[in-house]
């Protein structure tokens, strides 16, 4: 499976975070705005084009040199969010 940017969904970095605005996301309630910090705005970039859970992994291990593990839980939480928030599409 591989994973990019929703086509709706609005995003621009200010500095080193990027501010997201998922326009399929529709809720009265919640603030639509979602804004990424730490590694997430890296991985946001790589997400341009296709990437795999793996590839994603990969660049959080060499980046910022964390083990395998603590990767994949990063990129799972990050990936899961993403989705939730309708930020990305999943092929």
């Amino acid at each position: 499976m591989t994973y990019q940017h929703h086509p709706s969904t609005a995003w621009h970095a200010i500095g080193s975070r990027v501010v997201l605005v998922p326009l399929e996301r529709q809720d009265g309630v919640h603030n639509n705005t979602l804004v990424l910090s730490g590694s997430a705005p890296a991985l946001w970039r790589l997400l341009e084009e296709p990437r795999s859970v793996e590839e994603l992994v990969d660049h959080l291990q060499s980046e910022y040199e964390v083990d395998r593990e603590r990767a994949g839980l990063d990129v799972g939480r990050f990936l899961e969010r993403l989705l939730e928030w309708k930020a990305l599409d999943s092929r």
